[in-house]
């Protein structure tokens, strides 16, 4: 699924919409965001079979080398948890509750897909008392917060932090066991492969690291 896309990007330009489920990659069919990273990897453009609220569409979207030097769609990232990793004292997160472990589910009433979507959300409401919605361990938990301007950081924030994997939804909301194992074994074959074909194994060599940079740990303050 998407977990957001950037209004500024070719990609919203073409159709694609945060919440749309991208259904195959160049005639591929893909089952989560991890599927759609490597058939991204020779740039150019890529034809997008996606399913919208609106019903099913194709989209062919330009593909650009990102700030780790990996290919991949500007603009747009994947279904993300918003898992918090700490509230920062002082700021709204912590007054108004949030803590180490929540799952950040809904914001203002709108179901949240990925830490940047929840970034272009708080942006949306600063200085607004809204309603967030977090999930913690079997309970559903309703907390007010206020967004505001942090000259330090430029930005507005409701003062949480996401130190941690990219959680992808699609593999961690009920996942099976054999389908990951498909699913990765088929993505390391897919690499492979690109890296033993003359065409494609410079492009693709020189991806690697940016690709699985991509998966490392990074920091997120919203």
């Amino acid at each position: 699924a998407v977990g957001y896309v950037d209004q500024e990007s070719p990609a919203y330009e073409r159709g694609l919409r945060t919440g749309d489920t991208v259904l195959s990659v160049n005639g591929q069919a893909v089952n989560s965001w991890s599927d759609i990273m490597p058939l991204c990897m020779l740039g150019g453009e890529v034809s997008l079979e996606v399913d919208s609220p609106e019903g099913r569409k194709e989209l062919v979207i330009p593909v650009s080398e990102g700030a780790m030097g990996q290919q991949s769609i500007a603009g747009v990232s994947g279904r993300i948890l918003c898992l918090v990793d700490s509230a920062m004292e002082g700021l709204s997160a912590a007054e108004a509750g949030i803590m180490r472990g929540d799952i950040i589910e809904r914001f203002d009433g709108v179901e949240v897909l990925s830490i940047r979507h929840l970034n272009y959300l708080v942006s949306s409401c600063r200085d607004e008392t809204v309603d967030v919605e977090v999930r913690r361990r079997d309970e559903l938990v309703v907390l007010q917060v206020t967004p505001r301007y942090s000259e330090e950081q430029e930005t507005v924030l409701i003062g949480v932090e996401f130190g941690q994997l990219a959680y992808d939804f699609d593999s961690v909301v009920h996942p099976k066991p054999m389908e990951q194992i498909k699913g990765h074994s088929t993505l390391i074959f897919r690499v492979l492969k690109a890296l033993v074909t003359p065409k494609t194994s410079k492009t693709v060599a020189k991806q690697v690291g940016g690709a699985g940079a991509i998966l490392a740990y990074y920091w997120y303050v919203i």
